[in-house]
């Protein structure tokens, strides 16, 4: 019996932490971190697949997965968008966090502010890192909790 009731936790917690992600790019409202003023999904470039990044600028992990972007710049294709989310309360680490890790990106970035953690509201449960990566009809197509190698992110945004 305590068995059972322990596979029913499980599931639980299990379907509540990975079912949660909505399978559409879901409508949002952040702040541009650079320019001052609201974001939301309108803002995006349409018909581009779209990576969203939650990070911290002082996390040891989202500064590797700048770094991997950087490095791998050149593979990516004109077909995707960089959204870089981070609840930081000092704005200015995150202004400062494209020209520290990102210089050179051609690729579309977005650096937005979510002082009200609404994040998990719009794209689910999430820790930091999170990165969501969309189809260019704005479909989910992984999730992944941690950093990820170009590698594994080049296949996903045909």
């Amino acid at each position: 019996m305590k068995k059972f009731f322990l596979t029913i936790i499980v599931s639980f917690i299990g379907a509540w932490w990975l079912g949660a992600q909505p399978t559409t790019l879901p409508n949002f409202k952040f702040n541009n971190a650079i320019n001052g003023g609201a974001f939301t999904k309108t803002n995006l470039k349409q018909g581009l697949a779209t990576i969203v990044i939650l990070f911290s600028p002082d996390c040891e992990h989202c500064q590797q997965q700048a770094k991997w972007i950087r490095e791998g710049a050149s593979k990516f294709a004109d077909n995707v968008q960089f959204m870089w989310v981070s609840f930081e309360s000092n704005i200015e680490l995150i202004r400062n966090f494209p020209n520290k890790f990102l210089s050179g990106v051609k690729a579309p970035m977005y650096f937005l502010h979510d002082p009200n953690l609404d994040f998990d509201k719009y794209f689910g449960n999430s820790e930091v890192p999170t990165i969501l990566v969309y189809d260019s009809k704005g479909q989910l197509v992984k999730v992944f909790r941690t950093e990820v190698e170009v590698e594994k992110l080049l296949p996903l945004i045909k």
